[in-house]
């Protein structure tokens, strides 16, 4: 007789199996339409300048779609002082998060 825990373990491996072999994917990328790009353009460059007090260029925009959210993925370059920081804007419009402080710290660091 099958014990009730192997029957469980087996399910889920079913379960899994299943959702892998369907295509389904927890997260996919997708392009970023021109009207989001140009708001997003605008709302990060001032994000970037209200935080940090620096301009911000933008190399590219990725967005990102979870399971039951998306994100936005912005790689760019802040102008500080002579040196050319690049950082990573993240998170959803009006609501970003950035790795600013650490890549310069790191570019300190370096130099020293």
């Amino acid at each position: 007789m099958i014990k009730r825990k192997n029957i469980l373990k087996m399910s889920l491996f079913f379960f899994i199996c299943s959702f892998l072999l369907s295509g389904c994917t927890i997260f996919s990328f997708e392009k970023v339409s021109p009207e989001d790009e140009k708001q997003l353009t605008e709302d990060v460059i001032q994000y970037v300048k209200d935080t940090h007090q620096k301009d911000f260029f933008i190399i590219e925009i990725n967005k990102v779609n979870y399971l039951f959210s998306e994100q936005y993925f912005i790689f760019g370059v802040v102008k500080d002082d002579e040196e050319n920081i690049p950082i990573i804007v993240s998170g959803k419009q009006g609501n970003f998060r950035d790795t600013y402080e650490f890549h310069r710290l790191m570019f300190q660091s370096v130099q020293e």
